[in-house]
């Protein structure tokens, strides 16, 4: 379990990482950049392999994200 959550750290670089509990399981959380979804496999994968985990993403936005959509909206 260890090694994996190493791995990630490595390959991922987080912006930051939290460990807590959450409905009395052991719960982290990871703030990273992905540029493409495909990703997700390699993040998540090693996760499953090791420790059975339950995963769950929620793609976040920043501000110029969302100036972008906004733009893209009022373009359409």
């Amino acid at each position: 379990m260890t090694r994996a959550f190493e791995n990630l750290n490595e390959k991922f670089k987080p912006e930051a990482a939290y460990f807590t509990m959450e409905d009395g399981l052991r719960c982290a959380y990871f703030f990273y950049e992905i540029e493409e979804n495909y990703h997700l496999l390699e993040l998540h994968e090693p996760l499953f392999n090791a420790m059975g985990a339950l995963i769950y993403d929620s793609p976040v936005l920043t501000w110029e994200d969302m100036a972008k959509g906004w733009k893209a909206l009022e373009e359409s």
